[in-house]
């Protein structure tokens, strides 16, 4: 072949039989008979051997062909054409490529989307696929800017409105130029994008651009209410929705609604409910709590909220979060939507005062879930017991919250069990209770309303000083954290004062009561029966059988589970118990005393 232009037909008949590697072989061969400025100005020999580049998966080799040529890809459709989809085929197969490398093809590609005609139609298929492997590419980023996208947009004259309207046509583009935006930092940018596309959210809106509004809102939430719900270390928990509040806070005003809560209401059913892509569960889950975390919660809005999602297919899967805690990775199962949404529910209903409504759905709860996380069959049975409580089936209310004061050795179950017994007259009870709830595991800070219940009983009891301590501790420890004194507190203050306390900070008074509350435990300890020891479990270890009981005279004695004559469910911490002891093997003076015929204390 004597010319450029018959080898140039016959290199593209190869090309149409498929014979990709026939050509470049045929061109290493014959290209030293042209010209460089033959080949370079020869669009259908240089388009075509940049499809064979791409089709045999030498991409690079197909972009230093440009180089060595020094040809401008841009002067011919056919070419640029065939350019495009060899930018398009090294980032389809990014893990081939070394990083330098992808970043120079991306500069490219940016560059080509800036110079191709974008309304053409022959050309928009390449320009939708380019600009959605530049979308990926960016999000892989470890740390994303919106350089690239804003040159882009830029480039193709985003504010051109039929440009605008091919843009907002292509939901893969606008969810993915949303997300960019949203991990970049600029949520509002993605929120502004939708807003000059005048994409509307709706429920003929596409999937893709759905679920990516939905993510940005989520962002957004997070941001107002500075939440880091994804703490491996702070999952959801029944515990903290129900007792992670001063429980005698005095009410104020109940607070707005933000914007965001407002959308995120008014959109969450648009969401899909099982979509691994759908941002419906961390929505659902976080605007839940955000609510729930403010100083007064609006329970109707939070009843009203769940209602609406009453007979919807919630998800009953558990997902799983991974986390490394104290050098070591930890795997956590959370609770399911369906799960979430009756403790919430509940809540809401508890708090109200729908009392049987609230019986109804924590019964309901009990019988629908097949696995429940964070004890939360536990706190659906304290919210029946509540709820009985408020019906004034006190009797009822008591026999319940024994059953779970048993499982649940916690202080705020200890609380509420000595508020009933309170309630009920049985003061020697209530008060023992209370003070095995003070000394047990937890926040001084927390356990305000528990010091106000021991002042309450002390009060009773007719013991002025130490009602007057108690009631001073909860006060401090108020004043200390800035939170309101309630007016019960401020008049029980002044019905049981007492002179020249020498007490100022909530340190002091805990530490000097500790001890009293230890004294008060002693003299329950005390009580057994004759030729056995009293005690009190503080050590369980229940793959191992074995334990440590405290007995009434400050010694550690070791337990076997089996030497219990009880049920293994209701041996728990903080349990007293009567029992027999021996010496050690070999009577080993650094070893602990061994318990044995051991029983709970009735």
């Amino acid at each position: 072949m004597h010319n450029i232009e018959s080898y140039s037909r016959y290199l593209h008949q190869l090309v149409k039989e498929g014979k990709f590697e026939n050509v470049l072989i045929n061109f290493q061969e014959n290209s030293v008979n042209f010209k460089k400025e033959e080949i370079a100005n020869n669009s259908y020999l240089v388009g075509n051997m940049l499809k064979c580049y791409k089709e045999q998966d030498l991409q690079l080799k197909g972009l230093d062909f440009l180089k060595d040529y020094e040809i401008d890809v841009f002067k011919d459709t056919y070419v640029s054409n065939h350019y495009g989809w060899l930018l398009h085929s090294v980032l389809k197969n990014y893990a081939n490529f070394p990083d330098d490398t992808l970043e120079d093809v991306i500069d490219a590609a940016v560059v080509f989307l800036c110079r191709i005609p974008i309304l053409e139609e022959s050309n928009k298929l390449l320009i939708i696929q380019l600009f959605g492997k530049i979308i990926a590419f960016e999000k892989r980023k470890e740390n994303i800017t919106i350089k690239n996208l804003s040159k882009v947009l830029k480039g193709i004259n985003i504010k051109h409105d039929l440009v605008k309207n091919f843009i907002a046509s292509e939901p893969y583009i606008v969810s993915g130029i949303m997300d960019i935006f949203r991990k970049s930092g600029h949520v509002e940018r993605a929120f502004g994008f939708l807003k000059f596309l005048k994409v509307e959210i709706n429920d003929k809106t596409p999937e893709q651009i759905l679920n990516s509004y939905g993510w940005s809102l989520y962002t957004k939430l997070k941001l107002e209410i500075n939440d880091n719900d994804d703490d491996a270390d702070m999952p959801f928990d029944s515990l903290l929705v129900d007792f992670q509040e001063p429980d005698i806070l005095e009410v104020p005003e109940l607070h707005p609604k933000s914007e965001t809560l407002n959308l995120i209401s008014s959109k969450i059913l648009l969401f899909s409910f099982d979509s691994e892509y759908s941002p419906f569960s961390k929505l659902f889950n976080l605007c839940l709590k955000s609510e729930k975390k403010k100083p007064n919660p609006n329970w109707a809005w939070m009843e009203s909220f769940l209602t609406a999602l009453k007979e919807k297919p919630l998800n009953i899967e558990c997902a799983t979060i991974q986390f490394v805690k104290n050098g070591k990775q930890k795997t956590i199962e959370l609770a399911s939507d369906l799960e979430t949404w009756y403790s919430y529910y509940s809540l809401a209903l508890l708090k109200q005062k729908k009392i049987q409504e609230c019986i109804e759905s924590s019964r309901a709860a009990l019988f629908s879930i097949k696995r429940f996380h964070y004890n939360n069959d536990l706190w659906f049975a304290r919210k029946i017991a509540m709820a009985n409580k408020g019906l004034g089936n006190t009797a009822q209310a008591i026999m319940e919250m024994e059953l779970i004061e048993k499982r649940k050795n916690e202080w705020f179950i200890q609380k509420e069990l000595a508020e009933l017994y309170f309630e009920n007259n049985d003061v020697n009870k209530a008060k023992a209770l209370a003070i095995k709830g003070a000394l047990a595991y937890g926040e001084k800070e927390k356990k305000d309303g528990l010091f106000f219940l021991l002042g309450q009983i002390f009060a009773f009891k007719e013991d002025r000083i130490n009602s007057y301590k108690h009631f001073l501790l909860s006060k401090l420890i108020r004043e200390e954290q800035e939170w309101l004194i309630p007016n019960k507190l401020k008049l029980a203050l002044e019905d049981s004062f007492v002179e020249n306390l020498p007490f100022d900070k909530s340190s002091l008074l805990y530490k000097d009561l500790l001890e009293f509350w230890k004294l008060e435990g002693k003299d329950h300890l005390n009580k057994s029966v004759p030729g056995k020891i009293g005690g009190k479990i503080i050590h369980l270890n229940l793959d191992k059988g074995i334990g440590t009981i405290l007995g009434s005279d400050g010694k550690k004695f070791f337990f076997r589970l089996r030497d219990f004559d009880e049920n293994r469910d209701r041996i728990v911490i903080g349990a007293f118990v009567e029992f027999k002891s021996k010496a050690p093997r070999e009577n080993r003076h650094d070893m602990n005393w061994v318990a044995f015929d051991i029983k709970l204390k009735k």
